[in-house]
């Protein structure tokens, strides 16, 4: 298994491709009546949420609140590895009144068109954030593989 050390520059990066992608896709799908929030997985996903806030303009969603289905709630997660927490985040908002869109900024499952990002990898790929220390998690790593004996 090989690393891939992403850096604070990567991070501004991907923060300005994801930009992008979350403009165009609100120009096309938010109801102008209604409101929109921008929420991120702990804890990879916070960095991105509060960026990508600041930088749309958006209103960070800390706690929940009345939706309604002219509301659009935009997910934020670091990386889409196994898929398990972007489908328990999407069942979750399934029959909450509200367009849902999921954003990332590693995938490790580029066919998952559902799931826009803006950096693909490899499966066999460990990422390291830049707000990870280096030496916790290639100790991560090595419980990860243990855990699931590989």
């Amino acid at each position: 298994m090989e690393f891939l050390h992403l850096a604070w520059s990567d991070f501004d990066e991907a923060v300005g491709k994801l930009a992008e992608l979350i403009e165009k896709d609100i120009t096309t799908l938010h109801n102008p009546e209604g409101r929109i929030y921008i929420a991120g997985q702990p804890r990879g996903g916070l960095f991105l949420a509060v960026a990508l806030s600041h930088k749309l303009d958006i209103e960070l969603f800390m706690t929940p609140q009345v939706v309604n289905l002219t509301d659009t709630l935009i997910w934020i997660d670091d990386i889409l590895d196994t898929g398990k927490t972007a489908d328990i985040v999407s069942d979750a908002f399934k029959d909450v009144d509200l367009i849902f869109l999921p954003y990332v900024w590693v995938s490790k499952h580029p066919e998952r068109k559902s799931v826009p990002y803006t950096l693909p990898t490899f499966a066999d790929t460990w990422v390291v954030f830049p707000w990870e220390n280096t030496s916790k998690a290639v100790a991560s790593r090595e419980d990860f593989l243990q855990r699931r004996k590989l």
